[in-house]
């Protein structure tokens, strides 16, 4: 009989410029964060946020910023560079990090075995 996976609900938050990201990105962004949940199942919501900054007079002004909430803890991570599609690669490898982290934690055992006896 094949293993049955309980799998929580995720919701995924996409938010785009109005031009200059093409639909392909955003396309790839989702699949990857569709792929998080093999890692860690305790994912409940992870926001993508797509925007160039104009305060900067440089070319790396496109930025990446994910959030992921995992077990009721926030994560955050950005990158900026010149085009949206490495700003998204640099991010997401950054938020798999920490949620590979978050993981290998929960499977550790605790540091102290407490237990109630009644008297």
């Amino acid at each position: 009989m094949a293993e049955k996976r309980n799998f929580k609900k995720m919701m995924i938050e996409m938010h785009t410029p109005a031009s200059g990201l093409p639909e392909i990105i955003v396309q790839k962004a989702k699949q990857a964060m569709l792929t998080l949940t093999h890692l860690h199942n305790a994912i409940t919501r992870i926001h993508c946020r797509w925007r160039e900054d104009g305060a900067l007079d440089t070319t790396e002004n496109k930025i990446c910023e994910i959030r992921a909430e995992v077990d009721g803890e926030q994560l955050f991570t950005h990158a900026r560079t010149d085009d949206y599609a490495s700003a998204l690669e640099e991010a997401f490898r950054h938020v798999w990090n920490q949620i590979s982290l978050l993981a290998a934690k929960a499977n550790d055992l605790p540091d102290a075995v407490t237990s109630t006896v009644k008297v």
